[in-house]
């Protein structure tokens, strides 16, 4: 059985609102209203970031089931992405992905496989789910 946290739609909850509204005065995310309404403020064909954040029970039992989904991200659109463990936490991952368009990075977000790869994974709790576009970007 799914938590009901992780049945409910990523990308419209309350948590997801929160962090895309208190990243907005920084002006590097998509307009939160327009993303919701399905138009997104980015060209249709400018990539996106995806940042998730979440907890999982144990990185080890965590990281196979990650790994497992990687076709289905690729047909999602990602193009690539790095996995981060905190740390004084490695059980504390973050996943910065980065998609063809804000568009199939919501479909992404309402995908059944992905639900059930967290279950499996042993996701807890509600992840936080930040889209951003790109508005610099420089190397040192």
């Amino acid at each position: 059985m799914v938590p009901t946290s992780l049945n409910r739609n990523i990308f419209t909850e309350g948590t997801i609102m929160k962090r895309i509204l208190s990243l907005a005065a920084l002006g590097a995310v998509v307009s939160t209203a327009a993303f919701l309404a399905g138009r997104a403020s980015v060209e249709a064909d400018e990539s996106v970031t995806l940042v998730v954040r979440h907890k999982v029970a144990s990185f080890a039992k965590w990281k196979p089931v990650f790994d497992g989904h990687e076709a289905f991200r690729k047909q999602s659109g990602w193009t690539s992405h790095e996995v981060l463990a905190d740390v004084t936490d490695p059980n504390q991952v973050t996943i910065i992905g980065h998609i063809r368009s804000a568009a199939q990075a919501k479909e992404f977000g309402k995908a059944p496989s992905l639900k059930e790869a967290m279950q499996k994974g042993g996701v807890q709790g509600a992840p936080d789910v930040t889209l951003l576009r790109a508005v610099e970007e420089k190397k040192y």
